[in-house]
């Protein structure tokens, strides 16, 4: 490197110094500036770290030199300490709180111990050069500045370059947070359904935590017109925002499959055109499976209707662990099974279903495998048992608390307080007045005989609407309708006129199905299970018409939890209807 010729103005080759020649002449990393008052000083100190390599600045005093380092950027700075005006020391002192980056060496013909002592304590030299100096010593003193003066430079470049890499992954991260906590509120939004209210029969509850904020799990009603609904429980593989772009996905698809067509429409005034579930599951498996394979993706599902008038659950399950069935009756809880792959693994041509009865007081569960798939702290599986234990032994809690206990267990028996995966649970009761809420809509009579040329019209409008034109048919069913009428009114309400009887038309099966509802003393059920034609017996003979009549006759007394007697009739129509 070469050093610049002595100048008494600047020290500086040029008379006209800018950033420019700050940024060409001072290069800072190899640039020393001499201070001294003595121009021979200054010229052998010059010329022996020129020739050393290194690129040298000059300075008269210590006003010059500060007003150089105002422009020019240097590693080092060797300054003598006996100058007219400012002395070296001050100069090294003010150079350390303007510059502190620069290494400071101060060189002096007569050692003091106090000099020295402030030297260290005010100017922070790093070095002291003793006049006359060791040519060998004074090269190897600034080159020991220069690499200390590098080392500071290059760690305070990357304490900046750390710096600025800090702030922008903390903004990336802020940035991030605020992506999920919008997903989270897209996902609660898109993927969780509304929990149905207000069902007359019913009661429901529904969670779903996600594991990482956000996750795929997902579950949907669908209101299906008049009592009947439809639920949809769905798991897909993975976790995070991409397992919730495809739960959308599919429950986007599901929605085309799932709503009546009358509820699409908007069209009140027809009978919704209801898909069954094992098609619905089909066009939706249909739509996405191939799609979720070149995705190496797959979606759990399980999607099931409540018929609460024929108070019939029939589902189809792909790959969830089932639901639940909770049987008051037999104080039992049992998985129901219906075992189809999950979709996205194979297309089928057709699913698997099942169906099942249910009654007061029975219990669903429906749940993700974040449950049954929980680990505790060894490593066992919670497992279907302990799920099954927890519903049988609780089936008594409100659904909302019953969810609580199975969570609160879960977390007890994996000792944390977060899940390790997505879980989703969902119970449904049966209420006790789901007979109240069936009747409710149906055609209401009083307890008086002259009611039967009303019942009797709205039994054949009923079979004019769906073309039963079997004359014989007809007759048959209004004979039926008048002697179950006709019982209820002698035997039931034993002819007072205050009482009620409800009775459904409906078709099913293939044929017409009529239940009666009633309030008046119970009939023995054995009477009508056992009726038939006898001369020795003055009664029972239209107990025998029904029996014999109908294809099927059932019989429910009232009690203390059923508050209305029911008794139910079926007729096939002879081509199938």
């Amino acid at each position: 490197m070469s050093s610049s010729s002595l100048d008494n103005d600047t020290g500086l080759s040029s008379p006209q110094f800018s950033e420019k020649k700050r940024r060409t002449i001072g290069k800072g990393d190899e640039t020393i500036l001499i201070v001294d008052d003595d121009p021979l000083i200054r010229s052998l100190l010059e010329q022996s770290l020129t020739q050393a390599g290194f690129e040298i600045i000059v300075a008269k005093d210590g006003d010059h030199a500060l007003h150089l380092m105002k422009s020019v950027r240097v590693a080092a700075i060797v300054c003598d300490q006996k100058m007219p005006g400012m002395a070296g020391l001050e100069v090294l002192k003010t150079v350390a709180e303007i510059e502190p980056d620069v290494v400071r060496v101060l060189m002096t013909a007569s050692p003091d111990s106090g000099v020295a002592i402030r030297a260290v304590n005010e100017g922070k030299v790093y070095q002291f050069i003793e006049k006359p100096w060791d040519e060998a010593l004074l090269i190897q003193t600034m080159k020991g500045a220069v690499r200390q003066y590098k080392l500071v430079h290059e760690n305070k470049t990357l304490q900046t370059l750390l710096l600025e890499k800090h702030n922008a992954l903390t903004q990336s991260l802020k940035n991030l947070h605020q992506e999920i906590k919008m997903a989270s509120i897209i996902h609660e939004t898109l993927l969780v359904g509304s929990v149905p209210k207000g069902i007359n029969g019913m009661s429901i509850e529904a969670v779903t935590v996600p594991s990482k904020g956000i996750d795929g799990d997902f579950f949907d009603f669908f209101n299906q017109g008049g009592r009947v609904f439809d639920i949809a429980v769905g798991d897909v593989m993975g976790k995070g925002i991409t397992a919730s772009v495809v739960g959308t996905a599919v429950k986007t698809q599901l929605l085309r499959f799932a709503n009546p067509v009358s509820a699409l429409y908007g069209d009140s005034e027809k009978a919704p055109m209801r898909l069954t579930p094992q098609e619905i599951v089909f066009k939706l498996s249909h739509e996405i499976a191939d799609k979720l394979m070149r995705l190496e993706y797959f979606v759990c599902l399980i999607y099931g209707r409540f018929d609460l008038d024929r108070q019939i659950f029939s589902f189809v399950d792909c790959g969830t662990p089932g639901p639940i069935h909770f049987s008051h009756a037999l104080q039992r809880a049992k998985y129901a099974e219906c075992k189809n792959y999950p979709i996205g693994i194979v297309s089928p041509k057709k699913y698997a279903y099942n169906e099942l009865s249910f009654a007061p007081n029975d219990l669903f569960v429906f749940c993700s495998d974040g449950v049954t798939e929980a680990r505790s702290p060894e490593g066992e599986v919670f497992g279907s048992s302990r799920l099954l234990e927890i519903v049988e032994n609780s089936a008594r809690l409100e659904p909302k608390d019953l969810i609580e206990l199975i969570q609160d267990t879960v977390l007890s028996f994996a000792q944390k307080d977060h899940y390790d995966d997505d879980l989703s649970l969902i119970v449904v009761r049966i209420d006790e007045g789901i007979e109240e809420g069936k009747i409710a809509k149906e055609i209401s009579f009083s307890s008086r005989l002259e009611e039967l040329g009303r019942l009797r019209c709205c039994l054949r409008e009923r079979l004019r609407e769906w073309n039963y034109s079997d004359e014989e048919f007809a007759l048959k069913l209004e004979l039926v309708a008048n002697e179950v009428f006709c019982n209820i009114v002698e035997h039931g309400y034993s002819f007072k006129e205050n009482g009620k009887i409800f009775v459904d038309i409906r078709k099913e099966k293939g044929g017409v199905c009529m239940e009666f509802f009633d309030k008046g003393d119970s009939l023995e059920p054995s009477r009508l299970i056992h009726a038939e034609l006898s001369p020795e017996k003055s009664q029972g003979f239209g107990l025998y018409i029904i029996k014999t009549v109908c294809d099927l006759v059932e019989y429910q007394c009232k009690n203390s939890k059923q508050k209305w007697n029911r008794l139910k009739v079926l007729k096939t129509y002879p081509s199938g209807g």
